[in-house]
């Protein structure tokens, strides 16, 4: 689950501290990637450092606003793990995650996406699948027009 495409692996992993992490978030949103121009499903986008967010808890959230083809607006998250110290927290939470680590793993990465915001995303997020080949989850939160 660590995602090594062009665009993340530009970004060598940085840990900040959730403070940092959560003045910045607003700024991942000032740009909007629009579908209608995107050639390829992932990587297609010119990330940003401003879109990258590794986290005290081990996990790397790629945080993006975007319009689909028919004009919606959506904030988009992925996550995968940092390998870089990964840390205590993220392997307690999937030897406790069970039967299902990579559910658990989904469930942090979420919650860690709505501390990072303040708790303020724009609506509950719609898990929307895995990259292929990647292994990344991916999720968005419809913005309200």
């Amino acid at each position: 689950m660590s995602c090594q495409c062009p665009g993340c692996s530009r970004f060598p992993e940085k840990i900040e501290p959730f403070e940092r992490l959560s003045r910045r978030y607003p700024d991942a949103l000032v740009e909007v990637w629009d579908h209608k121009d995107l050639d390829t499903h992932h990587g297609g986008f010119d990330l940003r450092a401003q879109n990258v967010f590794d986290t005290p808890v081990g996990i790397r959230l790629i945080i993006s606003r975007e319009r689909d083809v028919s004009g919606a607006l959506w904030v988009h998250a992925s996550a995968s793990i940092l390998r870089a110290g990964a840390g205590l927290e993220l392997a307690d939470m999937l030897r406790q995650g069970g039967r299902d680590p990579v559910l658990a793993f989904c469930r942090k990465a979420v919650d860690t996406w709505k501390k990072l915001a303040g708790g303020k995303l724009p609506s509950e997020p719609d898990f929307v699948g895995i990259t292929p080949g990647k292994g990344v989850p991916n999720w968005f939160a419809r913005i309200p027009s």
